[in-house]
């Protein structure tokens, strides 16, 4: 962006509500969130919110698929990934092929996991459920919620907030008869003017029986932001870091699945606890 887009843009975050609808009547000259259907590829029929503020970031919802994040770009540049899938619809089963059917279905920026599993597909004692025959649960690759339809329950931008803020809120539910019953509620905020996609989730076990819960939130950065000049920082592990930053970063025709799991290295005396 120009230095004077730039300066044009805190004009704009400058203006009182009823000036800017002056300029911009139905606010969608500096914002806009808007529910579309997908009418081909792999993804035909299911619905998406597409969210474009001020600041140039934009994203959509998949509403259907676990009312996740499938893409986000700012200022036209992309920043999450996307497979060769392309966000199937309806999913393809996550059981199938002893329990990675997920990686059919994986695709999108933010990819949520559970709601009672994260991790590798495997079996578990099913006892809390007391039913005859509900002996063991399986548990495919990450769980069910990413694959599971979203009731909306709203969505707008609201101009009369001291800060103008885009949202959608919807409510995703895992369950089985004689099993789980998970309700998922999602609120997916961005400021008008702002810099960051904020997601606010409530997970409420509606049961009536104890039930194991976990949650993930597979963050998926890709092409152009993710390349070779990518470096990491922040509150990690220096040695991390500079193991990152150090290493070779081109795509190769053997790469593999990796895994590492870094600690969060965090001064508490930046963000004092109330």
């Amino acid at each position: 962006m120009t230095g004077g887009a730039e300066r044009d843009l805190r004009a704009a975050r400058a203006l009182p509500p009823a000036e800017l609808r002056q300029r911009t009547v139905d606010g969608r000259g500096v914002a806009d969130i808007r529910l579309l259907q997908m009418e081909d590829g792999p993804g035909r029929g299911q619905r998406l919110l597409v969210v474009r503020n001020a600041s140039g970031i934009g994203f959509e919802v998949a509403v259907d698929r676990g009312f996740d994040i499938a893409s986000a770009t700012w200022r036209g540049i992309n920043i999450g990934w996307n497979s060769a899938n392309g966000l199937p619809w309806p999913p393809n089963s996550i059981d199938a092929e002893d329990g990675v059917g997920f990686y059919r279905n994986f695709d999108g920026f933010i990819v949520t996991c559970g709601l009672d599993h994260i991790g590798g597909a495997k079996r578990s004692d099913a006892s809390h459920f007391i039913h005859k025959h509900r002996k063991a649960v399986f548990n495919p690759l990450h769980g069910r919620i990413s694959s599971q339809r979203a009731r909306l329950s709203g969505y707008g931008v609201n101009w009369s907030a001291s800060d103008p803020v885009i949202w959608a809120e919807g409510v995703v539910r895992q369950s089985s008869v004689f099993g789980e019953n998970l309700l998922l509620r999602r609120r997916v905020e961005i400021d008008v003017f702002g810099n960051a996609i904020r997601l606010n989730d409530v997970v409420e076990n509606q049961g009536f029986r104890p039930t194991p819960h976990a949650i993930l939130y597979h963050v998926n950065f890709g092409y152009p932001f993710l390349d070779e000049s990518t470096q990491l920082a922040g509150d990690l592990s220096r040695d991390v870091v500079a193991a990152f930053n150090g290493g070779h970063k081109r795509p190769t025709a053997d790469f593999v699945d990796y895994f590492q799991e870094t600690p969060v290295v965090c001064d508490c005396r930046r963000r004092p606890l109330n």
